[in-house]
């Protein structure tokens, strides 16, 4: 699974372009990743969000699906120590949750992004890839 895939599915294509050479660029891939820190919300494209919230994480509609999923998934953030992790969902969401940083977890069928914690809050979004076409989508919000 690679950086585009997120990109070009999950984040407003007004943003697109410029994300995409930022990532692409070493010397400019962590200002492209901490972008999700405070600015998430106007990056993410809404019509794939079907969840969203601080407390996201005790939803028990994004634990079914999180449980449900079995492709492994890639890990992005600009802590270095979770950066390009490869791993199962569950364990990938774990991860992200053990960084104070932003963190954003995706394969082919869904994205989760958490922004960067601050005053112990931090927004959370599922987002999927075909919300409206997938029976397994959770509600959206």
């Amino acid at each position: 699974m690679k950086e585009e895939y997120f990109v070009t599915t999950y984040v407003r294509k007004a943003k697109q372009e410029r994300l995409l050479y930022e990532l692409s660029h070493k010397e400019k891939r962590y200002r492209a990743l901490d972008r999700f820190c405070h600015s998430a919300d106007s990056l993410l494209n809404r019509e794939k969000v079907v969840l969203k919230g601080n407390n996201l994480l005790y939803s028990d509609s994004f634990n079914r699906f999180i449980q449900g999923q079995h492709e492994m998934c890639l890990v992005l953030s600009p802590d270095p120590s979770v950066d390009g992790q490869t791993l199962p969902a569950k364990d990938a969401i774990a991860s992200a949750l053990g960084t104070l940083d932003a963190c954003i977890v995706f394969n082919s069928r869904f994205a989760y992004v958490q922004s960067e914690a601050m005053a112990s809050a931090t927004d959370r979004w599922l987002l999927m890839a075909n919300p409206k076409d997938d029976p397994e989508s959770p509600i959206i919000y």
